[in-house]
């Protein structure tokens, strides 16, 4: 399967813009589901390479492992609820940003970010959206993602 790796936040934009059909991937600990069902997604936008960044921003592709070891001082809510997600292995490759994407109920990091009233920065080419963490997520395996859209 094509794998497309944008290097700027701009590059992956235009790329959700032009390639609707990709796969969001930033750890790709969701792309095996696809392939345990006999599914071939793709391409995969794999955005681990896209620079995240800002003092007091917590970018989409932070690591569940980073949360743990970097950030438990500044969110430890956000690393207690990490420290639950399945393996070190998972752990290392899972993001914040795909859990949003996913949506799954049964996520602790979720609940964590909506009871630290989060907020999830949307950028698209018409420009940033942001809105609460709570709002974000609609129901389960749901979001506010709009099809032209990555969260940053």
């Amino acid at each position: 399967m094509p794998v497309i790796q944008p290097q700027t936040l701009d590059e992956a934009i235009r790329v959700r813009r032009d390639v609707p059909e990709a796969v969001l991937v930033a750890g790709g600990t969701e792309v095996m589901p696809f392939r345990n069902r006999g599914e071939r997604p793709g391409p995969l936008l794999d955005l681990s390479r896209v620079a995240d960044g800002g003092p007091v921003r917590l970018g989409a592709t932070v690591t569940y492992t980073r949360v743990i070891e970097e950030l438990a001082d500044r969110f430890p809510v956000l690393a207690a609820a990490a420290r639950t997600i399945a393996s070190r292995q998972v752990r290392n490759r899972a993001t914040i940003g795909g859990a949003l994407a996913i949506a799954d109920p049964s996520g602790d990091i979720l609940a964590a970010l909506v009871a630290s009233d989060a907020e999830v920065e949307l950028a698209s080419t018409a420009g940033p959206r942001r809105l609460p963490a709570a709002a974000f997520l609609t129901g389960p395996y749901a979001c506010d993602l709009r099809s032209d859209e990555l969260i940053t």
